[in-house]
């Protein structure tokens, strides 16, 4: 197989590709091999791992310029970084935000442990809505990375994200490690975008990685 080599990130600082361990619901394997179009099933099943070298049919993708999501409150942020890494439940009472993330758990646990599609528009509804509870969702994949960034730097750091499964409406699910299953890397040409954090519709707190990104959001960069 004939392969491209990506490099390094076109701009910002290079993600490190080291998460922190976090237990909790919804974290680790909960058996299943993984959602259509998601890298890296949470189940026993074999993948790949690929650093700079990728695919040759592999679609690269740049954040759109026309692309924008409302942007999160200066003071969450702030409050967030003052915080600290640690738990997400306790920092959304710090925040005021302890019953709505308790909803979102619920709806989104229905796409993530489940594969309902059926609520993947309430999710991104109630993310687009509530830019505290959003930051949250955000604060909790920055408390997995074991780099020294603040939750502000972090959120504008550019970071390399992976998906086997071509487009798809709402959202889609892409992961911070290219662990494709071979089965699905056969079937849909591997899709990667280097995109700061500010710009994902949120994340699926699930202790892997895993972020939603927008359809809207991803321009073809060509290779």
């Amino acid at each position: 197989m004939r392969i491209i080599n990506l490099g390094p990130l076109s701009y910002g600082v290079q993600f490190s590709g080291e998460l922190a361990e976090k237990g909790g619901p919804g974290s680790g394997n909960y058996g299943h091999s993984g959602r259509p179009g998601l890298v890296g099933g949470s189940g026993g099943e074999g993948g790949v791992a690929v650093g700079g070298e990728l695919p040759e049919d592999t679609n690269v993708y740049i954040v759109a310029d026309w692309y924008r999501l409302p942007k999160i409150y200066d003071e969450t942020i702030s409050d967030l970084d003052g915080f600290g890494k640690g738990d997400t439940s306790e920092a959304a009472k710090a925040i005021g935000q302890e019953y709505d993330l308790q909803h979102f758990e619920r709806i989104n646990n229905q796409w993530t442990h489940g594969a309902d599609v059926s609520v993947k528009e309430d999710i991104a509804e109630t993310l687009r809505s509530n830019q505290d509870l959003r930051a949250l969702t955000l604060y909790d994949l920055w408390s997995s990375d074991k780099s020294d960034l603040s939750f502000e730097e972090w959120l504008d750091t550019p970071q390399r994200m992976y998906r086997v499964g071509g487009m798809s409406d709402t959202f889609m699910s892409f992961t911070r490690s290219l662990e494709a299953s071979r089965s699905a890397s056969r079937e849909v040409g591997l899709m990667v975008i280097d995109i700061a954090p500010k710009h994902l519709l949120g994340s699926g707190m699930t202790g892997a990685g895993e972020v939603y990104i927008e359809p809207d959001a991803l321009q073809h960069a060509g290779v």
